[in-house]
């Protein structure tokens, strides 16, 4: 099975998708597999794996880990979500810069941040990260968390 890139914005932000096998039984796909990453040029180290659920209308980011720095891997598993990369590396022609991808478990869109880009999501019923580093809540921020209705959230909403 094959892994495509759709496209590439801000030099390194990534947007994936994989093929699918789909008859009467269900479907079968591989999201990630290291020789097709490393193949494409895209990151193929990974150590942890994580699943969130959230409940409609929330907003999660901007989340970032500067310790180790972390780059990751984000999709949607159930539902929709707007997936979110913000260049957040000093020194950067993009600095500042976002780029967004709306992900479902329909369209199977990936979105590969790397390390130095701030990452965040609409809500999802579900929605899996998988990271190229080890999680340090000591060295991970994200000020914002907020019902997406709320006048001090990201201007982001559900497709």
């Amino acid at each position: 099975m094959e892994i495509k890139i759709e496209c590439r914005d801000l030099e390194e932000v990534v947007i994936l998708v994989p093929e699918i096998f789909q008859d009467s039984r269900g479907f079968f796909m591989e999201t990630f597999r290291e020789d097709h990453f490393k193949a494409l040029g895209v990151p193929h180290h990974f150590v942890q794996d994580n699943h969130s659920r959230s409940v409609k209308g929330l907003v999660r980011g901007l989340h970032f880990q500067w310790d180790p720095p972390m780059g990751k891997l984000m999709r949607v598993s159930f539902g929709t979500a707007f997936l979110v990369a913000a260049d957040i590396r000093k020194g950067s022609p993009t600095l500042g810069q976002w780029t967004g991808v709306v992900a479902s478990a329909e369209n199977r869109r990936q979105v590969w941040a790397p390390a130095g880009f701030a990452r965040a999501a609409t809500s999802s019923p579900k929605m899996l990260r998988t990271g190229a580093r080890w999680s340090s809540s000591r060295h991970e921020s994200g000020p914002v968390e907020k019902k997406a209705n709320s006048p001090k959230a990201l201007a982001i909403r559900d497709s």
